[in-house]
């Protein structure tokens, strides 16, 4: 008669088998216990042999767990990356668009995450990737620095008008759009940085180190020609310039890739198009009730009837009124004026009938005098139909 197989605890192998993953039971309770038939049991005897079998369970299965609570961590590190975006772009609109006015206590938070970076260097593969990756960034940051320069020689910026400007009330960076473009590009590569880093090492500090290594490239250069102009202090503030905007919009763009990284990739496009539908749907707010109200009380001429194969741009449903929808058309652009919203929903047509960017077929009439708000005209549609064939809008079956 064969002896039997001699095997590890019965126990400890249905429980690594039931916290791993699916894919990998076989693979590695086959390697497992290999290893405990060929070399430990021979060598340490079966009470040794079993519990280090339990220990390599034990370890096997600590680090499946914490697998999976990274990937459950993965959408908090994105909310908190998308909060962090939202706190600095509050306190730049508040500031409009200076240096936020902030207590002192909160020069704490740029350190920590100073060192927080400084900690992600103790690795090798994180210096290799800092190296690697940060080359691509560093560079877009001189490019833009370049093209900003050239700007300026082009169109030179008034520094006394700039100087005076930011004493008026309600001053902002946009009435120079220079000064404007050229700190927002250094904004979304000072991101984009924290990001890539984050991504590709799965560490929020080493996405913040790859961004501070990238503000430190540029400010380096403005840090030495300080030193030789005799400017010292002028020098320590670059310095430290560098390392608050690289640490906190880093932090920023770090936080979004720790999350992105932990979604499912076929998730990504579902979260873009639900983002642009948001952005669409409060495009429609737009128009306004002096607006409405105004395209409510026209006149339309049935001696001038209209055809348009246009593009819609929004939809505009509002709780009371009439709808109304905007076409692009290759000749000009057209609001149209649909039914009372009410009417429309009981027969069918709501706001999820159609969706901006889809082509349509409208016909209708226009307005007795051609009226136009702000270079559109108008006009009342009788029915919209899709290029397919399909009826989003019948006038005359509606009650």
């Amino acid at each position: 008669m064969r002896a039997p197989f001699p095997r590890p605890p019965r126990w400890a192998e249905a429980i690594l088998r039931q916290m791993l993953a699916v894919r990998d039971r076989d693979t590695i309770t086959g390697d497992l216990l290999e290893e405990y038939r060929e070399e430990i049991l021979p060598a340490r005897g079966p009470v040794r042999a079993a519990l280090w079998y339990i220990w390599q369970t034990a370890t096997l299965v600590a680090l499946a767990r914490r697998t999976d609570m990274n990937n459950q961590r993965s959408p908090l590190w994105l909310l908190a990356g998308v909060a962090w975006t939202a706190m600095i772009a509050a306190l730049l609109f508040r500031s409009h668009f200076q240096p936020p006015v902030l207590p002192k206590a909160a020069l704490a938070v740029p350190l920590a995450l100073l060192l927080a970076a400084l900690t992600s260097l103790r690795s090798r593969d994180n210096v290799c990737l800092l190296w690697r990756c940060g080359r691509l960034w560093a560079g877009a940051l001189l490019l833009a620095g370049g093209v900003h320069l050239v700007a300026d020689m082009i169109l030179p910026l008034d520094p006394e008008r700039y100087l005076l400007a930011q004493v008026k009330p309600g001053f902002s960076e946009f009435e120079f759009p220079s000064r404007f473009l050229f700190g927002l590009a250094v904004a979304l590569i000072l991101i984009g940085a924290g990001l890539h880093g984050a991504w590709k090492s799965g560490q929020v500090r080493a996405g913040i180190a790859m961004a501070l290594s990238c503000a430190f490239v540029v400010a380096l250069p403005v840090f030495a020609m300080a030193l030789i102009g005799g400017e010292g202090w002028a020098a320590g503030q670059v310095l430290l310039a560098a390392s608050g905007i690289g640490t906190v919009l880093g932090a920023a763009g770090a936080f979004l890739g720790r999350g992105l990284r932990g979604i499912p990739a076929h998730a990504l496009p579902t979260a873009a198009l639900t983002c642009f539908g948001l952005a669409a749907c409060s495009r429609a707010a737009a128009i306004t009730p002096a607006t409405q109200q105004a395209i409510e009380a026209m006149q339309f001429d049935l001696a001038k009837p209209v055809s348009v194969t246009g593009v819609i741009t929004t939809v505009f449903l509002p709780p009371q009124g009439s709808g109304l929808i905007l076409v692009k058309a290759s000749d000009s652009g057209y609001i149209f004026r649909l039914r009372d919203v009410r009417a429309m929903a009981k027969a069918g047509t709501t706001r999820f009938t159609t969706y901006p960017g889809e082509k349509v077929v409208v016909r209708g009439l226009l307005s007795r005098d051609a009226r136009q708000i702000h270079g559109v005209l108008v006009g009342q549609a009788s029915t919209i139909r899709t290029l397919d064939g399909r009826t989003i809008f019948d006038r005359t079956a509606l009650p």
